[in-house]
């Protein structure tokens, strides 16, 4: 019953996003929209926590029929499956009650690129610092990786075996998503700005050229390439974003760094 009041929340969701558009214009969201998915949302989320965990339904699978590795694969999969579930609801509800909050709250944006793949997302290429608030996302600041200072060191709270797994004397911004948790990610940069910029930050939002694609698209935006075409389809932009401004800027990566930050700066707005 858990299981099939999650699917039927989840696509409840789905088809308000579908129907309704989410943003009034540039940088402001329809507080009514995202209001509407906030009861199907908590209903995923407390569904998915009602569902027995992995382990707990272990007894009743007949597993003892797949050889040993096999075994270990598919529970090995099960606890990915069920440990994403939750923390993508749980990061949606989270990701409402910032948005639409009476306070302030500053976020610090990483634009990652998936085709320098990393154990989360990929390298960070751009970044933003955004105030989020009724609605509302304002622009701070923001700017490529070489604007982003080295910290001296690595912060506290990583998780366990972190050091011995990636080191103790890589704090660069360009390491920072070697880890396969985004909490790891999130820990360093959160860091590493405050240590740069004296500014604190209440979240960390990692989101590779894709998902900035889907973005820039689904508002009605685009992107112009150093050539001039202009771009609007999630398709093209993620293509170019990700790949083909590489070619435009086969030697120069401070120019193409520069004009990347340009064409998301803008997508940011």
């Amino acid at each position: 019953a858990n299981g099939v009041d999650a699917a039927s929340a989840g696509i409840e969701v789905l088809e308000t996003l579908r129907q309704e558009p989410v943003f009034f214009g540039a940088g402001q969201f329809d507080e009514e929209v995202l209001a509407t998915i906030g009861d199907p949302l908590a209903r995923i989320e407390n569904s998915i926590d009602g569902l027995p965990s992995v382990e707990g339904i272990s007894g009743d699978i007949p597993y003892w029929i797949l050889p040993r590795r096999s075994r270990i694969e598919f529970f090995r999969r099960a606890r990915e499956f069920e440990r994403a579930a939750q923390g993508s609801v749980k990061g949606a509800r989270q990701g409402l009650d910032l948005l639409l909050g009476d306070s302030v709250t500053r976020v610090f944006l990483a634009v990652t690129n998936p085709a320098e793949k990393r154990g989360v997302q990929g390298i960070i290429g751009q970044y933003a610092v955004l105030n989020l608030s009724n609605g509302k996302i304002e622009k701070v600041s923001s700017g490529s990786n070489t604007d982003l200072v080295d910290p001296s060191s690595l912060p506290e709270g990583l998780s366990a075996g972190y050091t011995s797994l990636f080191g103790e004397s890589n704090p660069e911004w360009v390491n920072m998503t070697l880890s396969p948790f985004a909490d790891d990610a999130a820990r360093q940069m959160s860091a590493a700005w405050e240590q740069q910029s004296g500014e604190k930050v209440d979240a960390v939002v990692l989101m590779d050229t894709v998902a900035l694609a889907e973005l820039v698209s689904s508002t009605g935006g685009s992107i112009t390439t150093q050539s001039g075409d202009r771009l609007q389809s999630p398709e093209e932009i993620s293509k170019y974003l990700s790949n083909g401004i590489y070619f435009e800027f086969p030697e120069d990566n401070i120019a193409r760094k520069e004009f990347q930050s340009q064409q998301i700066g803008r997508a940011h707005v």
